[in-house]
C-alpha cells in the first residue's frame, strides 16, 4: 500500500499561540483509516495531514476490527507520523515504525500548510 494520502477527519482543532495573540502553530486532534500504512515506507505525511512541520504526536484510540481496541505508540521525525505496534512479534523491531490497518486519532501538532 503507498504513503496515506486520504482526508482525515478534523474531530476538532485550535491554534496555539503567545501572549501577543500570534499564530505559532496548530493542533488537531484527527481520525484516519490506514491500510498497511504507518511505516518508514508507507508513511503518514505531514502534508496529508495538512502540516508543513509536524511538531508532536500523541494517540488518542487505535481500533483495527478485533473485539478489544488495542495501543499503539506514534511518533514523528518532523516529516511523518510513524506508528510502533506494541503487538509486533520480534522484540528488536517493537519501537519502530509500522505498518497497520485500522481507525486511528490521534492529537498532532504542528505548523499548518
Amino acid at each position: 500500500m503507498p504513503a496515506y494520502s486520504g482526508t482525515p477527519t478534523v474531530v476538532r482543532w485550535w491554534y496555539v499561540g503567545d501572549r501577543n495573540g500570534k499564530q505559532v502553530e496548530v493542533s488537531k486532534d484527527l481520525t484516519i483509516t490506514l491500510t498497511t500504512q504507518g511505516g518508514g515506507t508507507n508513511t503518514i505525511g505531514k502534508a496529508a495531514l495538512g502540516f508543513t512541520s509536524i511538531n508532536t504526536v500523541t494517540p488518542i484510540l487505535f481500533v483495527d476490527g478485533s473485539a478489544n481496541n488495542r495501543a499503539v505508540n506514534l511518533f514523528t521525525d518532523a516529516t511523518n507520523v510513524l506508528v510502533a505496534d506494541p503487538q509486533v512479534v520480534t522484540d528488536a523491531n517493537r519501537g519502530l515504525g509500522a505498518d497497520v490497518t485500522g481507525t486511528l486519532t490521534f492529537r498532532i501538532t504542528g505548523t499548518p500548510a
